[in-house]
């Protein structure tokens, strides 16, 4: 599939290609609407000759613009067989996940988990949910890891309206996500919370759909067993001012609910560990995996053909020389 390397020379190109037809259009115009006086400057007769010198000159000059745009073309196909699954991320964003008993945050502790994880998985198709009392389809599975960290960088507990916690949605938008590649062969889920769920819906059946359906559940735990405040931001008049959630003049504690997020890893035959061991840990755990399959992939060698287009360029520009002069 041809490709351009510089686009600006193609673009300059297709900028000439506009100006031309209206330059012409102009010249008519003058000619048509211009003084008795002046219309025999505008009075000229093209011979054939003329018109063809005049096509072959143009066709050189685009030919000249397109080789220094450097267009690309395959040179040669090669089979790459790569190692991979597919990866979904589960990311809590329910306002506990705010607490600052993780540095920055829970939430800042977890995106720069996903991140680190991510570097390292080349050949892995990766997407990304998130949920608080319902879940959001952030990013689909996709090989390209950079996009999905640009998703990943303007996640906030802002996405979803409500600040609640549903583990149930949470997980059931995940392992959608995962059955709905038919062609992979293996696939994990990466569940990053605290394990708090005040929704308190029975998911059970998740669990179950998807240890029959060969998905393993990583769940990684986000916060203390201490806990913490929950920090609330405001704007008013004197500027930004901080203060904690409060339920009922009470302040909230949220706590790290570690018993919740090893029975879910426990019931796929999956893994739990603490966000600060996560990474190293994880990055074992997916490599152990033994259900991994090969998949092949097709990588294209690009070259540079300029010089075939610059050749024909001169070589029409010298065939209009040749009739000019005849």
């Amino acid at each position: 599939m041809p490709m351009i390397e510089q686009k600006a020379y193609f673009l300059f190109l297709a900028f000439l290609v506009f100006i031309v037809p209206v330059f012409i259009k102009v010249i008519e115009l003058l000619k048509k609407y211009s003084a008795p006086s002046l219309r025999g400057n505008f009075n000229f007769r093209i011979s054939a000759r003329s018109v063809i010198v005049l096509a072959l000159k143009t066709a050189a000059f685009i030919l000249a613009v397109v080789s220094l745009a450097g267009p690309l073309t395959t040179d040669k196909t090669l089979k790459e067989w790569s190692e991979g699954g597919n990866i979904v991320f589960a990311l809590d964003i329910s306002k506990s996940m705010l607490c600052e008993d993780l540095r920055p945050s829970r939430l800042e502790k977890a995106k720069s988990l996903i991140s680190g994880i991510l570097k390292d998985s080349v050949y892995d198709r990766a997407g990304l949910i998130v949920f608080a009392s319902r879940s959001v389809f952030v990013c689909p599975l996709t090989d390209d890891h950079e996009a999905l960290a640009d998703f990943m960088a303007s996640v906030t507990t802002d996405m979803v309206p409500s600040g609640g916690s549903s583990l149930r949605s949470g997980l059931e938008n995940a392992v959608a996500a995962v059955k709905r590649d038919a062609k992979a062969k293996w696939g994990t889920i990466v569940l990053i919370s605290d394990g708090e769920d005040l929704e308190g819906d029975d998911y059970r059946d998740i669990l179950e759909d998807a240890k029959k359906s060969g998905i393993n559940i990583l769940t990684v735990g986000a916060g203390t067993a201490e806990g913490g405040q929950i920090p609330q931001y405001f704007e008013d008049f004197f500027g930004k001012s901080k203060h904690y959630l409060k339920y009922r003049g009470e302040t909230v504690i949220t706590k790290l609910e570690e018993r919740t997020l090893r029975d879910i890893a426990e019931a796929t035959g999956g893994k739990y560990c603490h966000i600060s061991k996560a990474e190293k840990q994880l990055k074992k755990e997916l490599d152990s995996l033994k259900r991994r399959s090969l998949r092949q992939r097709d990588v294209f060698m690009m070259k540079n053909d300029f010089g075939k287009v610059l050749s024909a360029s001169l070589i029409l520009y010298a065939l209009s020389v040749i009739i000019t002069i005849i």
